[in-house]
């Protein structure tokens, strides 16, 4: 059974080219042995579904930490700035990026200052 996890793009491109070329012509590919965007997305927002549940609960703040990968990080930023989802891979959030989030009204709010804002979300604007 094929498993994309751990190659690189440029590794796909040569090996997998089909299913490269859907991805990047707005497909919601589901990579073998993987999950799609729409997959991750169901994920991300269960995730948040429960966060704010237990987060609802306390009585005083808190700080959390949350390490994730690129991958659930974009969904969260894309569902939340209503990106449309064939450009979620376009965001760019550099390795090890440290990204803040507020809890507010029952919702997870990306703490981001315009600057920041524009470098993660620009190749995402029409």
């Amino acid at each position: 059974m094929i498993n994309f996890e751990g190659m690189k793009i440029s590794e796909l491109k040569v090996q997998f080219p089909v299913f490269i070329s859907k991805w990047e012509n707005g497909k919601d590919v589901r990579f073998p042995n993987g999950e799609n965007t729409k997959d991750v997305k169901k994920r991300m927002i269960n995730f948040c579904k429960k966060l704010s549940k237990e987060l609802g609960n306390l009585s005083i703040n808190k700080s959390i930490l949350i390490v994730t990968h690129n991958v659930f990080l974009r969904c969260l930023l894309g569902h939340f700035y209503a990106i449309d989802i064939k450009k979620w891979h376009l965001i760019k959030i550099k390795h090890l990026k440290e990204i803040k989030f507020i809890f507010f009204k029952n919702n997870l709010i990306p703490d981001i200052d315009r600057k920041t804002q524009f470098e993660l979300l620009k190749n995402t604007y029409d």
